[in-house]
């Protein structure tokens, strides 16, 4: 009884190990890319948690400024999120 890799020829077998290559490249993106958006989250979301208590504290405080503070805070929100 032969191994199967023995059935195949010498160029089907670089073949295969040319497709086998580009799926562990493509998965060892994806791993990359799904670490990167947690790690990018873990960060995130507590910065935007103190973005906000900041700006509630900041508007109940100065009611009179919660204009101004609405004209720096959301250019300064979506500057954190890109």
């Amino acid at each position: 009884m032969t191994a199967s890799h023995e059935s195949y020829s010498n160029a089907e077998r670089k073949n295969l190990d040319k497709l086998l290559a580009q799926r562990l490249k493509r998965q060892l993106i994806w791993d990359k890319i799904i670490t990167g958006k947690l790690n990018l989250f873990s960060y995130l979301i507590p910065i935007l948690i103190l973005f906000f208590l900041l700006n509630y504290y900041v508007s109940t405080r100065y009611k009179h400024w919660i204009p101004q503070i609405l004209q720096y805070s959301i250019p300064c929100l979506l500057s954190m999120l890109l």
